[in-house]
């Protein structure tokens, strides 16, 4: 009786394992591995780079993108906070992100 149950579960994991689409052959996983250590390292340099940029920012701005990016307020609650407009804090969300992103290219192309 113990086989006949064993040999059933055996049966159905095997038949729910073929219906899984996210199986891969060996060979397929080694390439998305050997792709994704690259990206991985230039990932980690970007951050590097983020945080170098983000400590130049003033301290107000610091806390902007703090409270948009990771407290996830939306503009009219940081207007709020601010005592400012809407459409202030979201212009100077977008010209900060902007002025980080260059930043972070220059920071990325002085380290190479």
């Amino acid at each position: 009786m113990a086989f006949a149950v064993a040999r059933f579960e055996i049966l159905a994991y095997t038949r729910d394992r073929s219906r899984d689409r996210l199986v891969f052959d060996e060979d397929v996983v080694m390439a998305m591995a050997g792709t994704s250590e690259p990206l991985a390292a230039r990932q980690s340099e970007r951050i590097d780079a983020l945080e170098v940029c983000l400590s130049k920012l003033k301290p107000e701005h610091q806390k902007t993108l703090t409270d948009y990016y990771a407290k996830g307020y939306n503009f009219k609650e940081i207007a709020a906070f601010q005592d400012r407009g809407h459409s202030a804090v979201k212009a100077m969300v977008m010209r900060l992100r902007q002025s980080l992103g260059k930043c972070i290219e220059r920071q990325m192309a002085s380290s190479a």
